[in-house]
C-alpha cells in the first residue's frame, strides 16, 4: 500500500517515465501468459481468472493513458484508480475461502434444525460421538458451553474442567489445547456416574443433551428422573435435561465463599441445587426478602452485547444470569446502574428490588470508549495537519 502511494504521488507529479517502463513490462508478461495458455498448455491456468486480471490491467492502462492525455484531470483519474482497486479487493474478499458449497462444511442436518427451532437461548451439549466441534454451533446461532480460544475469561476456563473431578483448575501449563470444554464422556454409565459433570451442565442451563446410537447408551445412561427423550431421527437422539437451571432466574437463596476449595465443597455437595441457590463472593449490599407468591423472570431480548429482561417479584431478590462475569459489562435496573456480583465462581448476579422492573446487561468497556475518543481526536488532528500543510504548500 505504501509503495502504491509513492507510485501514485509520482504519477500525479507527472514523473511518468519509470511508470511507463513498468507498464510495458507488465503488459508484456500478460501477453506471454496468454500465448502459453492459448497455444501451449491451456489447462495450467483458469482462463476465467486470467480474463479478470487482464481486464483489471486494461482498466489501469486506460486510466494511465487518460492521465497522459488529460493531465489536468489527474486528480479525478486518481480517484478512479482507487475505485478500481477497491472493487478488486472487494471481489477477492468475497472469493476468499468458499471454494466449495457452504453446505459441505455446515450441513443442514435435521437435528440442528430441531435445536434451532426449540432451544432458544438454552444451551446444548453432545455426549460421546454426538459431540459437536467447539465454536461450530455459532454458525447455527445455537448456544453451547464449549469453545476454544486463548482469550476466554480465566474464571470460566478454571470452572469448566471441574466437570471432570470437581476440582477448580489452578494450573494451565499442563493443558495441551486452549479449550474451555465440558469433560467428554462415552458409554452406558459415564454420563450418570459423573456427578460433577451433571452439576456443571445444570448450572450452565444445558437443557438439551445430544446422543448417537454409536455411544452404546441405554435407559441407564439417561434415567427418566433426570432426562426425557424429545427427539429421535437419523441415528440422533435429543434428551431434555429436566434439572437444568434456567439461563436467568430469581432467588433469595445464597451462600458466600472465600476460597476455591470452599466453592468446590459448597457447589458439588449433594444438597446444592444450582437452579435455586447462588454462591457469591461477598454479601449483597441490599437485604433480600423471601418471596411468598411472586417471582417471575422473562428474557425480552438476548444479543451478544446486550441482554434485556423483565422481572416481577414481591420482594428484593437476586437475579442470576449464567453468562460470564467480565469487566466491561454493566447492569441497569430501570436505566439506573447497579452493581454486578460475581456468582457461582464465573457468572453474574444483581439485586433486583420489589415490583416490576426492566433489567439490562450491556457490554460497554472503557477500552472501547477510550479507543473511540482516540480515533476521533486522531482524525481531527490529521485533517488539521493536512489543511495546514496544504495552505503552507500553496503560500
Amino acid at each position: 500500500s505504501i509503495l502504491s502511494g509513492f507510485g501514485l504521488d509520482r504519477w500525479l507529479e507527472r514523473k511518468d517515465q519509470g511508470l511507463r517502463i513498468i507498464s510495458v513490462v507488465v503488459t508484456g508478461l500478460f501477453v506471454a501468459v496468454w500465448v502459453v495458455v492459448l497455444l501451449v498448455r491451456p489447462e495450467i491456468v483458469s482462463v476465467r481468472n486470467l480474463l479478470y486480471t487482464t481486464g483489471g490491467l486494461g482498466a489501469f492502462l486506460v486510466l494511465f493513458m487518460a492521465g497522459a492525455v488529460l493531465p489536468k484531470k489527474k486528480t479525478l483519474i486518481a480517484l478512479l484508480f482507487l475505485f478500481v482497486t477497491i472493487f478488486d479487493l472487494f471481489y477477492f474478499f468475497q472469493k476468499f475461502n468458499p471454494f466449495i458449497p457452504k453446505d459441505l462444511v455446515f450441513p443442514n442436518a435435521a437435528v440442528l434444525t430441531y435445536l434451532q427451532e426449540q432451544a432458544g437461548i438454552n444451551r446444548f451439549w453432545g455426549y460421546g460421538v454426538a459431540s459437536i466441534e467447539s465454536n461450530f454451533a455459532t454458525k447455527y446461532k445455537l448456544f453451547s458451553p464449549d469453545g476454544y480460544d486463548p482469550l476466554y475469561p480465566k474464571r470460566y476456563g478454571e470452572l469448566i474442567p471441574s466437570s471432570n473431578n470437581g476440582k477448580i483448575l489452578t494450573d494451565f501449563t499442563n493443558q495441551t489445547r486452549s479449550d474451555a470444554a465440558i469433560t467428554p464422556g462415552f458409554g452406558e454409565m459415564d454420563l450418570p456416574s459423573n456427578v460433577y459433570r451433571l452439576k456443571i451442565l445444570d448450572l450452565l442451563g444445558v437443557k438439551y443433551i445430544l446422543d448417537r446410537v454409536e455411544n452404546g447408551s441405554t435407559e441407564k445412561t439417561f434415567p427418566q428422573d433426570r432426562f426425557r427423550l424429545i427427539y429421535e431421527q437419523d441415528g440422533w437422539r435429543v434428551f431434555e435435561n429436566l434439572k437444568a437451571a434456567p439461563r436467568a432466574f430469581l432467588t433469595t437463596n445464597y451462600q458466600t465463599f472465600r476460597t476455591k476449595e470452599e466453592f468446590e465443597e459448597l457447589f458439588f455437595s449433594k444438597e446444592f441445587n444450582p437452579g435455586e441457590t447462588v454462591l457469591l463472593e461477598e454479601e449483597p449490599e441490599r437485604s433480600l426478602n423471601v418471596s411468598k407468591h411472586l417471582s417471575e423472570t422473562k428474557v425480552v431480548s438476548y444479543a451478544p452485547n446486550e441482554v434485556r429482561l423483565i422481572t416481577n417479584t414481591d420482594g428484593n431478590q437476586l437475579l442470576f444470569l449464567s453468562d460470564t462475569y467480565y469487566p466491561g459489562w454493566k447492569a441497569f435496573v430501570d436505566r439506573q446502574e447497579t452493581k454486578i456480583y460475581r456468582a457461582n465462581y464465573a457468572f453474574r448476579s444483581i439485586v433486583v428490588p420489589k415490583g416490576e422492573h426492566t433489567i439490562e446487561f450491556r457490554y460497554e468497556p472503557e477500552s472501547f470508549s477510550l479507543g473511540m475518543k482516540t480515533t476521533i481526536i486522531s482524525v481531527v488532528l490529521v485533517m488539521l495537519l493536512s489543511f495546514y500543510l496544504g495552505r503552507k504548500k500553496h503560500a
